[in-house]
């Protein structure tokens, strides 16, 4: 089947313009290769476009935007969705702009990489901006997803956190990112927070974000590796340690931190199956769980928990 091959910087406006002439072929699915975004046509007139000849992807099942819109995340003014081909992240950005007047930009995110674990977007709606003021639970928090990782989802458990934490608490955030946890603690409570990240422009984003909001806490911002800075501390009240894909591997440098009765919030991502034999280990390192929660789905099999843990 005859498709319109363009490189994927160039598809939204070529998607655009092969709409406009109704010359995309119905029933058949947009898709990429990594490099390109292959748009079938079909016998139309495509004179002036790049066509190749491919095997055509039929469309497993039609689509409304009402369905395909429920399952995204807003970042202040960005949306960003997971889809398997372009054509459908076009439906489901049609239906977000039409429903979410705030959002000016929506990205199909396709995975995540890299020392910083940042995601990799492919704009599908608006103008390029990957900068936005995210606003949740009365924090105002400055993102750059070209620079730093954020998720939206934690705003419930960083809420959640800050209702446990008591004023003139010294705590350590492990992976701070831009701050949303450190922020929202600080904000209220007079807590003294040393939030680290090995990122720079994460640490740089946090402190912007420390003189936008008044805060009743103090926080210390530092750009290093949490491993080392941990390991000059002791006593500390209290560990947030969201760092899900791999913050078992710190776990033993934030009991050495942390005094004894203190407590670490730990995150991780774990087959459900798993979670038993998971807190199992964590107890044989001397730990009591006092409680568990799961924070939200990844898939039908993969889950992120919540453990509040007590160091004896």
């Amino acid at each position: 089947m005859r498709h319109i091959r363009v490189p994927m910087e160039n598809a939204e406006t070529a998607l655009r313009e092969a709409r406009k002439r109704r010359i995309t072929m119905e029933g058949y699915s947009v898709f990429n290769d990594g490099n390109y975004v292959y748009i079938p046509v079909g016998d139309s007139d495509v004179a002036d476009f790049p066509v190749v000849d491919v095997e055509g992807r039929r469309n497993r099942r039609p689509e409304t935007p009402q369905r395909t819109s429920g399952s995204f995340d807003v970042i202040g003014e960005i949306a960003i969705i997971k889809a398997r081909d372009l054509d459908k992240a076009h439906r489901i950005a049609s239906a977000i702009m039409a429903r979410k007047g705030s959002i000016k930009s929506v990205y199909m995110d396709t995975g995540i990489s890299g020392e910083y674990r940042l995601r990799n977007l492919v704009l599908v709606s608006g103008p390029e901006m990957r900068s936005t003021i995210h606003r949740e639970n009365g924090v105002v928090l400055k993102v750059d997803l070209e620079k730093v990782y954020f998720s939206p989802r934690l705003a419930t458990e960083r809420l959640l956190l800050s209702g446990r934490v008591k004023d003139g608490e010294r705590i350590l955030d492990m992976f701070c990112g831009v701050g949303p946890f450190a922020i929202t603690i600080a904000r209220k409570r007079s807590a003294e927070i040393m939030a680290v990240d090995k990122n720079p422009s994460a640490i740089e984003l946090l402190e912007e974000n420390i003189r936008m909001n008044r805060l009743k806490g103090h926080i210390t911002a530092a750009a290093c590796d949490a491993l080392s800075y941990a390991g000059k501390l002791s006593g500390m009240d209290r560990i947030i340690m969201n760092l899900p894909e791999s913050s078992g591997e710190f776990l033993g440098a934030a009991i050495g931190a942390a005094r004894k009765g203190g407590v670490i919030n730990y995150y991780e991502n774990l087959e459900v199956g798993n979670l038993g034999k998971r807190m199992r280990e964590i107890m044989d390192l001397g730990l009591e769980i006092k409680a568990k929660r799961e924070v939200h789905s990844l898939s039908r099999s993969e889950r992120m928990y919540s453990l509040e843990l007590i160091v004896s």
